[in-house]
């Protein structure tokens, strides 16, 4: 049987830390969940690893909505609607109204006991489009 050096490393890798301490489990490093900036467009990443682009010069209405717990942010445009929903969503409503979030990143809930607590969470983003020859589809289905 011929030896493969991939395991024999991750093997003597491993007899090699037996006898240190186990280490504190660390916080991933901050990703950028959003990001600002001047823009003309805001760039949406949804939970299923999909993007979507909508303009903002198609933005003719926004809400944020106060849940017991969680919010919702509302931006109709033209053709589609967005719900953004999470917590502490008053910073992204700012920035939509300055026209300066660039990109937004749902997160899911496993990632919510090690959020920030100070920093916008965006639990899912829902697009809806609202033509008159599709209905009220969500899109990508």
């Amino acid at each position: 049987m011929k030896e493969n050096p991939k395991y024999r490393f991750r093997i003597s890798e491993f007899e090699e830390s037996k006898g240190e301490e186990q280490q504190p489990i660390k916080k991933p490093e901050r990703q950028e969940y959003y990001v600002t900036g001047a823009s003309k467009s805001l760039d949406l990443h949804m939970l299923d690893g999909n993007r979507h682009l909508v303009s903002y010069s198609y933005l003719i209405y926004g809400r944020l909505i106060y849940g017991d717990d969680m919010q919702k942010l509302s931006l109709f445009f033209t053709t589609h609607h967005v719900i953004i929903e999470g917590y502490r969503l008053e910073k992204l409503y700012e920035y939509v109204l300055g026209h300066s979030l660039r990109m937004v990143k749902a997160l899911g809930e496993r990632y919510l006991a090690i959020a920030d607590e100070k920093e916008p969470f965006v639990m899912d983003i829902t697009i809806k489009w609202h033509g008159k020859d599709r209905g009220d589809e969500m899109v990508g289905e």
